[in-house]
C-alpha cells in the first residue's frame, strides 16, 4: 500500500498527474530538435545540407532499446529503478538546455554536442515513463495510458516547435532556451516525489530482447505494428510532395503541414484517448483507420482533378493527421498489454522503436513509391493501413485469449 497522502500508478488519476507532464517536457524536447532548432540555424545561413543531417541526432529516439535493458535491471540509487533513471535522464535533458541555451546558436560543435545529450536524455525519459506505465497497467487503464503519451508528446512537440520558435524570436535565444529548461525541470517533480508502489532498488536480472518476441504473438504483432508505420509514414508524407509538384504555393504547404497537421495531432490524441476509454480500443482503432482512409481517398480525388484551393488539401491533410494520432494512440495502449513485468521498458522499448522506424522509413520511401504508382499510393497506403489494423486487432485478441487459457 502507499502511505497517505502520495500518488501512485493507480487508475487514470496517477498516470494523468504523474505522466502527462514529463511526456509533454519529453515532446518539448522533440519539437526543439525537429523543429525549431534545424530552422533557426537554416534562417542562420547554416547550408541546407547541413540542417538536413540534423535529423540523425533524432536516431537515439529510434534505437533506446539496446539500453532499454540496462533501465530494465539496474538501480542507479535508493529511489528505485524507475525514478534513479528517470532523475538522471531528466537531468540530462535540463543541463543540455542549459547548454543550448548560454552557449548560442554561432557555436555549431558545441550546439550538436548538447542536442546529442538532449536526444539521448529526452529518449532515456521516454523508455522510463513507457515502461513505468506498461508495468503498471491493468485493465481499461491500457486506453488511458496509450492515450496520455500520445497526447503529452504530440501536444509537447507543438510546444517545442510552434511555440518556441516565436517564444526565441521575440525573448532571444538565451531566455527562449532557459524558458524550455525550467519546463522540463518542473515537469520532472510531480514524479520525483511521488511513490510508485512495487519499486525497489536491487537489479533483476538481464532482460532479453528476445524474449518478447518469442513470448506468444508478440513477433506477430510487432510484423504488423511496422507495416502499419510504414504504410502510414508513407500515406503521410506523400500529399505534400503531390502538392509541391502541382504547383501549391510553398507558403501554404509549409502552413499546412507546420501547423494545422501538427495542431490537428495533438487534438487527435485527445480524441484518441477518449474514445479508446469510451468504446474500447478495437473500435477507437477501427474509428481513426476509416477516417484515414477518407482523408487519403479524398485527397487522391482531389488531386486527380488537378488540385484547387489548398483549403481542401488543407483540412483532408489535417483529418489525416488527426487519424494517425488516434491510430498511435491504440498502437501504444495495446502494446501495454505485450509487455513482460520485469522488462517492461525493454519489450515496449521493442515496440516504440519499430514504429517509428516503419514511419521514418515510409516517410523516406514516399516519393519512390509515388513516382512508381502515382496516386494510387494515397488509397493504396490506406488500405494496407486498414488491412494491417484489421490483422493486428484479431492477433491481439487471439493472443490474448490463449494466454488466458494456458493460465500464463
Amino acid at each position: 500500500m502507499s502511505d497517505a497522502g502520495t500518488i501512485i500508478f493507480d487508475g487514470w488519476r496517477g498516470p494523468l498527474i504523474l505522466a502527462l507532464p514529463p511526456y509533454l517536457a519529453f515532446g518539448c524536447s522533440l519539437g526543439l530538435l525537429q523543429v525549431a532548432i534545424p530552422s533557426i540555424l537554416q534562417r542562420q545561413g547554416l547550408p541546407v545540407e547541413s540542417v538536413s543531417l540534423v535529423a540523425l541526432l533524432l536516431l537515439p529516439l529510434c534505437l533506446s532499446v539496446f539500453w532499454a535493458p540496462a533501465v530494465d535491471r539496474f538501480a542507479l540509487t535508493r529511489w528505485g529503478r524507475r525514478k534513479s533513471w528517470f532523475a538522471l535522464a531528466q537531468t540530462m535533458v535540463v543541463a543540455s538546455l542549459l547548454v543550448l541555451a548560454f552557449s548560442g546558436p554561432d557555436r555549431l560543435s558545441v550546439l550538436l554536442a548538447a542536442m546529442l545529450c538532449l536526444s539521448v536524455g529526452a529518449a532515456t525519459m521516454d523508455v522510463i515513463l513507457d515502461g513505468t506505465l506498461a508495468e503498471t497497467a491493468a485493465g481499461k487503464t491500457q486506453a488511458i495510458r496509450g492515450g496520455i503519451k500520445v497526447t503529452g508528446m504530440l501536444t509537447g512537440t507543438v510546444l517545442g516547435s510552434l511555440v518556441m520558435i516565436h517564444l526565441i524570436e521575440a525573448a532571444g535565444w538565451v531566455s527562449g532556451f532557459a524558458v524550455a529548461a525550467l519546463f522540463s525541470a518542473l515537469a520532472a517533480l510531480p514524479l520525483v516525489f511521488a511513490r510508485i508502489d512495487g519499486e525497489a532498488a536491487e537489479a533483476r536480472r538481464v532482460p532479453s530482447v528476445l524474449s518478447f518476441i518469442r513470448r506468444s504473438g508478440n513477433g506477430l504483432r510487432l510484423v504488423l505494428v511496422v507495416v502499419v508505420g510504414l504504410a502510414l509514414g508513407i500515406g503521410l508524407s506523400a500529399p505534400r510532395l503531390v502538392m509541391i509538384e502541382q504547383g501549391y504555393a510553398l507558403t501554404a504547404i509549409g502552413w499546412i503541414f507546420g501547423t494545422a497537421a501538427p495542431l490537428a495531432g495533438a487534438l487527435g490524441a485527445v480524441g484518441g484517448l477518449v474514445l479508446g476509454d469510451r468504446i474500447g480500443l478495437p473500435r477507437a482503432f477501427g474509428a481513426s483507420v476509416l477516417l484515414f482512409v477518407l482523408s487519403a481517398s479524398s485527397l487522391a480525388w482531389h488531386f486527380a482533378g488537378g488540385g484547387g484551393a489548398a483549403l481542401f488539401p488543407a483540412a483532408a491533410i489535417a483529418l489525416a493527421s488527426f487519424a494517425y494520432a488516434g491510430i498511435y494512440c491504440v498502437v501504444c495502449s495495446l502494446a501495454m498489454g505485450w509487455v513482460a513485468t520485469n522488462q517492461s521498458a525493454t519489450d515496449y522499448a521493442m515496440v516504440q522503436n519499430g514504429w517509428l522506424l516503419a514511419i521514418v522509413a515510409g516517410s523516406a520511401l514516399s516519393g519512390t513509391v509515388l513516382a512508381q504508382t502515382g496516386l494510387l499510393v494515397l488509397p493504396a497506403s490506406a488500405t494496407v493501413v486498414a488491412a494491417a489494423a484489421v490483422a493486428l486487432v484479431l492477433v491481439d485478441a487471439s493472443s490474448a485469449a490463449r494466454i488466458a487459457r494456458s493460465g500464463v
